[in-house]
């Protein structure tokens, strides 16, 4: 598969790092390689060959080719009427100075916070920079601008190859013409094209450069056949096409380029166009985001659904088609009946042979005068040529007019009478809307265009040259175009199609009280489409230390008094203020003094209140008091009563023990002196 020195697998490292991989190849796998690249383009180029057929008539038309006609005679009538080539024109000159504007071609506007200003102040240099780029330095870029918006508006598709040069060393975005960029016609999207090939022509010269620069293969230029043998200067076509091809055998096909010689199907070229690799967890390549060098610009989406869009060339060519017959026809009937011719009768005498008419042209006999010559000359019975067509003619102009929008106030051939500016300003914005849907394809595509630009001066664009431009310190190239924080738009706004809607918005601007003066007018200063230096006169950078001009100073004085008068009004607004304020804290004071009467009449009775109720409360002590004291003094009592009784009734008992010890005394007493006598 490889040379000897390497005969395993290529891997990813490899494939990125060399600079032409058909090197590490062998002729076989080489071989292959081209005839897989021959024949996907001529798949390719079979998908789109009818949408091709019509787009060669279109621009026979558009391009007014002349042709000689046989029918009816020879020689006859073959105008083409300028239908096409007019609506592309009309598109081009109004879509051109929106594209470029003050010499502007390139935006960038800050995404995110810029809290500090340094996100804008980068975006000022980025488009500074990319518009000098484009329309500076890139001499070829503004002319394929140019012929990008003639040719879009007739193919209805054209492409933009941005690439960076590597034997001129320098970012170049070139014009492609559809029918040198090949893609199958059921592709959806030029980002899922599995190809896309650029057939393109390089002479001797280009080839040996490329070879001695190791970009291509090293092989006898004579051995490459040209397209004409006979000019030893003619070019070779070669097939550059952007496919997908698995040289590391992992069964997953990566993006390339391979570059081939059409003819004899020989590899020049092959390298990588990787973007981003992602890879699983186990070392597998899991998808590879390939580089893409294309932009594609579309017109009108085919409804088909096919890749390639219509533009004005399929979409007029039918009525265009017709035009030309009819023009055609009339001037063929004004001829026929202007040159005249006839027949004439065998009465007269001529000489013999054989009698051959031309167009406008009488023979010359031998006969008699008068009557009898008059009854031998027949001349051909034609007509002028017919209004019925001639009217049919205008409607068919008039509907290829609406349908391309190129109607007489978009020209500026509208009658003005009895039409006031705004009506006809009205007219131009409905003329135009029509075009708004397709200025932003145009819009979205020129994106991408910057943006593949951008990439490339990131990558490739070194300091020295970024601040020769610039001539600015301070500044880093990797730094203004790293990838955050800026996108890159076209200066271009869609929705406005002519300079008078951008003069309106401009001067509506300016109306605005809130609005910077000199900011808004420079906004209609560019809008009018002056130059840059005519701007900077107009609008000089203001000198902080220099006097104003006596203008100005007369408005200042006018400014100064009735701001004095105003500060004047203002003091005295201020003392009636502060007089009212007085006033008013007067009567705020005198307000808390009767609030504060008020809360202590209050306070008073509340006190009042409160010390009668505590009197209440007193005497319903008291009464208790002295109801406790009666019922103590009434249980005293009962308990003395109590005590007396008891006390009595044990002096009672007493007594009756006392009393019946004396009764037993006596009685003992007597017993003793019974007995005491008995004895």
């Amino acid at each position: 598969m490889m040379n000897e020195e390497n005969e395993k697998k290529l891997t990813i490292q490899q494939l990125k790092k060399s600079n032409n991989i058909a090197e590490l190849l062998d002729e076989e796998e080489l071989a292959e390689i081209g005839l897989q690249v021959f024949k996907g383009y001529e798949i390719d180029e079979a998908s789109r060959s009818e949408w091709k057929q019509t787009i060669d008539q279109a621009m026979d038309i558009a391009k007014q080719v002349m042709s000689k006609k046989s029918f009816p005679w020879e020689n006859a009538s073959n105008i083409k009427f300028p239908l096409i080539a007019q609506a592309s024109i009309d598109y081009a000159s109004r879509t051109m100075p929106e594209v470029i504007q003050n010499g502007k071609v390139v935006k960038a506007t800050v995404i995110g916070k810029d809290a500090d200003n340094k996100k804008y102040q980068r975006a000022n240099r980025i488009s500074k920079f990319m518009s000098y780029q484009l329309i500076e330095q890139s001499m070829g870029w503004e002319d394929g601008t140019d012929m990008l918006l003639q040719v879009l508006p007739v193919l209805g598709t054209v492409f933009k190859k941005t690439y960076y040069d590597e034997l001129e060393k320098y970012n170049c975005s070139e014009m492609c013409v559809p029918d040198k960029i090949i893609i199958n016609y059921d592709t959806q999207s030029i980002e899922k094209a599995q190809r896309i090939t650029h057939l393109i022509t390089l002479y001797d010269n280009d080839i040996i450069q490329r070879q001695r620069a190791k970009l291509f293969v090293d092989c006898d230029v004579c051995l490459l056949e040209g397209v004409d043998q006979e000019d030893a200067d003619s070019g070779k076509e070669f097939l550059e096409q952007h496919t997908y091809l698995d040289l590391d055998g992992d069964g997953y096909k990566e993006p390339y380029i391979v570059t081939i010689h059409k003819q004899s199907k020989q590899v020049m070229r092959i390298v990588n166009r990787f973007k981003k690799i992602q890879k699983t967890k186990d070392g597998q390549i899991l998808t590879i985001s390939p580089e893409t060098y294309f932009t594609d610009f579309h017109f009108i989406r085919s409804p088909d659904g096919g890749y390639y869009s219509m533009g004005f060339g399929s979409l007029l060519l039918p009525i265009n088609k017709a035009i030309n017959t009819l023009i055609n026809q009339l001037i063929d009937s004004g001829t026929l009946n202007n040159m005249q011719g006839g027949l004439i009768g065998r009465g007269l005498r001529m000489k013999n042979g054989t009698i051959r008419f031309k167009m406008g042209e009488w023979q010359v006999l031998d006969a008699a005068t008068g009557d009898d010559l008059h009854k031998n000359i027949f001349p051909w019975p034609t007509k002028e040529p017919s209004s019925t067509l001639y009217s049919l003619l205008g409607l068919l102009m008039q509907v290829g007019k609406d349908l391309s929008s190129t109607t007489d106030v978009l020209a500026g051939k509208q009658d003005p009478q009895n039409v006031s500016s705004g009506s006809i300003a009205q007219l131009v914005e409905q003329g135009t809307k029509v075009f708004v849907a397709i200025n932003k394809r145009l819009y979205r595509s020129l994106k991408k265009e910057y943006r593949k630009l951008y990439d490339l001066n990131s990558k490739y664009l070194t300091q020295d040259e970024y601040m020769s431009v610039m001539d600015e310190e301070g500044i880093n190239v990797k730094e203004d175009f790293a990838s955050e924080g800026l996108d890159v738009i076209p200066v271009a706004d869609p929705t406005v199609s002519t300079e008078t809607q951008r003069i309106a918005r401009a001067g509506s601007l300016q109306q605005l009280r809130t609005a910077d003066p000199r900011e808004t007018d420079r906004l209609f200063l560019e809008a009018m489409q002056l130059d840059a230096d005519v701007i900077e006169k107009l609008l000089p950078e203001q000198d902080p230390n220099a006097p104003p001009p006596p203008e100005a100073q007369k408005l200042m004085a006018e400014v100064a008094m009735l701001q004095a008068q105003v500060a004047n009004l203002s003091a005295q607004a201020t003392l009636a203020a502060e007089q009212n304020r007085l006033e008013q804290m007067k009567f705020q004071q005198e307000m808390q003094e009767s609030d504060a009467r008020i809360n202590e009449a209050v306070a008073r009775a509340w006190k009042m209140q409160q010390d009668a109720l505590n009197n209440i409360k007193k005497l319903s002590i008291v009464e208790a008091k002295m109801s406790s004291e009666q019922e103590m003094k009434a249980l005293d009592l009962i308990n003395k009563v109590d005590n007396e009784q008891a006390k009595t009734m044990i002096e009672a008992q007493r007594n009756q023990q006392d009393y019946e010890v004396a009764v037993k005394g006596l009685e003992n007493d007597k017993n003793r002196r019974t007995s005491d006598k008995s004895s």
